[in-house]
């Protein structure tokens, strides 16, 4: 699968998600977010086809998919894009901290 059949099946599953993709030009940023009520993903306009699909698949990627179909190659690159679990912050008595990092060593 080439970098444009990727970006057009990651851009495919957003839509079935309910996910509006934008692209506008931020300066190489970019990011998910509720505009109106509606989930939005905006990715910078002068990305090259490549890196718009790395970046969307990094907006994706901790989504639950599970009830939607995804071709093996597109599920793989999403997996790949996956950001590893937050380990809890830790007390200096050992205890995981709650809310408040003020407590943290």
């Amino acid at each position: 699968m080439d970098w444009e059949e990727l970006l057009e099946e990651l851009s495919r599953l957003a839509r079935r998600l309910g996910i509006e993709v934008r692209l506008e030009h931020t300066a190489g940023r970019v990011g998910r977010c509720v505009l109106r009520g509606k989930p939005v993903i905006v990715l910078d306009a002068s990305f090259r086809v490549r890196d718009r699909a790395e970046a969307l698949a990094m907006m994706l990627a901790d989504l639950d998919t599970e009830e939607h179909y995804i071709p093996e190659a597109v599920r793989d690159f999403l997996a790949r894009h996956r950001q590893p679990e937050q380990l809890p912050l830790f007390t200096a008595r050992g205890d995981a901290a709650e809310t408040n990092p003020e407590h943290t060593w």
